[in-house]
């Protein structure tokens, strides 16, 4: 096999897995591992995960982007919390990972496309999820209400501060959003704040007050965190 005969078989595709490259060329799993281990060191491929590869980006014809892998790298994950939030035009604080929920435990990923941050949620929380193409790549990604919810309930121990939540919020955003889904939503969560959160900022932003009291919606949600 060449260089040349591995990537006109891969150019098309995304990603693969070691898996894939065992069964394309009939050989033992550590051949092809040591071949894709001198192939990487060539810059003709990357590695995204242990046993996930893709081609870089002279060789490769498909497109490849951090949030279209996300779900490969940790299968059955979604997108959420704030990278769902700022693709929405929900939140204006920028974005440093792909952040994403699972029902696995947290784990955090580095790879040559970024970071990559998974929490963990209990298996009957993987509710909300919608199916995009986003950039050329099919996402599994959070509904907007529900990408708020899971970030209320997942920043617990920083929901309060207002440089780190309240003021990345995006009003405008905010004030569209189905609310009666997000208030349900919120209902099915256990700790109690999760809906008491939501239904102050409900109450606050049909009150115009979310513009002209910051600090009052983040003492509101702060009390209903430690009352939980």
């Amino acid at each position: 096999m060449t260089k040349d005969d591995f990537v006109r078989i891969f150019q098309s595709m995304s990603f693969f897995s070691l898996d894939q490259v065992v069964q394309t060329f009939g050989q033992s799993r550590s051949v092809m591992y040591t071949t894709l281990w001198r192939l990487e060191k060539k810059g003709v491929i990357m590695s995204l995960r242990n046993g996930l590869y893709a081609l870089t980006d002279p060789y490769r014809q498909a497109p490849l982007h951090a949030a279209g892998c996300s779900g490969a790298i940790y299968p059955g994950s979604c997108i959420s919390t704030w990278w769902a939030m700022r693709w929405y035009g929900l939140s204006t604080r920028s974005v440093e990972s792909v952040t994403a929920v699972s029902a696995s435990k947290t784990r955090f990923f580095i790879n040559p496309l970024g970071r990559f941050e998974y929490r963990a949620l209990e298996r009957k929380l993987l509710f909300g999820m919608v199916d995009l193409i986003i950039g050329q790549m099919p996402v599994r990604i959070a509904l907007p209400e529900k990408a708020l919810t899971d970030l209320i309930y997942l920043y617990t121990g920083v929901v309060h501060t207002v440089d780190y939540f309240l003021l990345d919020l995006n009003p405008l955003a905010l004030a569209r959003l189905d609310w009666r889904r997000v208030e349900n939503f919120a209902r099915r969560y256990s700790r109690s704040f999760v809906a008491d959160s939501v239904a102050h900022i409900a109450f606050l932003l049909r009150n115009g007050n979310s513009y002209d009291k910051p600090d009052n919606l983040a003492a509101i949600i702060a009390a209903a965190t430690h009352a939980a």
